[in-house]
């Protein structure tokens, strides 16, 4: 949790935490952004991999540099 989280929800320790929501492009998002080189590595080199298939379902560009 931020600490902006933390302080707007001070009964997060009698829970051991917060339930974030996330959509779920908004969750490959996050994991994709935290991937190592190499676990990108191992999606891009599937068989049979469609870059516009996967910006479809993840919405993530592979084609597009990283900012």
């Amino acid at each position: 949790m931020t600490n902006e989280q933390k302080e707007a929800d001070k009964d997060y320790k009698v829970r051991g935490g917060t339930l974030i929501k996330r959509t779920y492009k908004e969750a490959w998002a996050k994991a994709w952004a935290g991937a190592s080189v190499e676990k990108r590595d191992e999606f891009l080199n599937l068989p049979n991999f469609d870059a516009d298939i996967f910006r479809e379902i993840t919405g993530i560009d592979v084609n597009q540099s990283e900012k």
